[in-house]
Formats: C-alpha cells, sequence, structure tokens
C-alpha cells in the first residue's frame, strides 16, 4: 500500500468517484457534482494548508482511494471514498491506517480526529472503527466516531 499526496493528475479520477452513484448515497451532500465546481474545489484543496487530500494506491499504482484531513483548530475531521472498481476488497481499514499514518508523520496539531459517517454505511464504520475510531454518538442520522491522533498501534 503506497500513500501519496494528491496531484492534479488525479483530479478526474476523484471526480468520478464522488459521482458515482453509490458514493453519492453516502455523502451528506447527495447531488452530482459538476466539472467546474469540482476543479475550483480540487485546486482549492491542493492549495490549502488546511485540507489535505492523500492516494493509496497499490504497488502496482492502481488507485484505491482518497482520503481527506480537513483540520481544525481542536480536531482533523477525516473522510475516506474508494475507487467503486476496488470496493467490496477490505481496503478501507489499510488505507485509512496507512493515509493516517501518512498524515502524522507530516502534520502536528491538534489531538484528536473525527469521522462522521451516515448510519447505513456499515462498510465505512467498519473499517472506521478496525483503524481505531471509537463510536461516539448519533445524530440525525450520522454516526460521529473519534480516536486520538497519536499514541495509537497502527
Amino acid at each position: 500500500m503506497r500513500v501519496r499526496k494528491a496531484e492534479k493528475a488525479d483530479c478526474q479520477d476523484i471526480f468520478n468517484w464522488r459521482n458515482n452513484f453509490v458514493s453519492r448515497q453516502m455523502f451528506h451532500n447527495t447531488n452530482v457534482v459538476g466539472w467546474d465546481e469540482h476543479i475550483a474545489w480540487f485546486e482549492k484543496v491542493l492549495s490549502s494548508h488546511q485540507t489535505v487530500l492523500l492516494i493509496c494506491a497499490e504497488a502496482s499504482d492502481k488507485k484505491i482511494a482518497v482520503v481527506r484531513f480537513d483540520i481544525e483548530e481542536t480536531c482533523v475531521e477525516v473522510s475516506i471514498n474508494t475507487n467503486p472498481d476496488m470496493r467490496g476488497r477490505g481496503y478501507g481499514k489499510q488505507c485509512l491506517n496507512a493515509a493516517i499514518a501518512y498524515f502524522i508523520g507530516e502534520h502536528s496539531g491538534p489531538s484528536i480526529m473525527r469521522a462522521e459517517i451516515k448510519d447505513e454505511n456499515i462498510v465505512s464504520k467498519k473499517a472506521f472503527e478496525a483503524a481505531g475510531f471509537a463510536f461516539e454518538k448519533s445524530i440525525s442520522g450520522t454516526a460521529h466516531y473519534h480516536r486520538p491522533l497519536k499514541n495509537i498501534s497502527l
């Protein structure tokens, strides 16, 4: 499993994954995102110091997932979107653990990571739990998870 920062060449893949029907059903915003809107978001994220976008890939460079870290004052919000062609292969936990290790190696700051996952997204909930996240509460159909940013074995 390789992890690297997202780059301009990843824009189309991330756009396609974002607009995949199953992916959209798991996002808070289920609308299709237009290309121009996506490009504006992607360029903003790549230049941001508050967001880190990482690509997980197999040794063969086949892209598995994109993991986003939104750095806030008191915590880091984590989300993952898997390449639709790579779903169902058990990569979620591996990608999360590898991306978290990469993030920890590059950043300091808040000591807590958080994730918000739709209650019906059982696969993501299991992946985050396997990556050391603990269930906190469920509010309005969204499960809230947390874990320490550091001092946890991956």
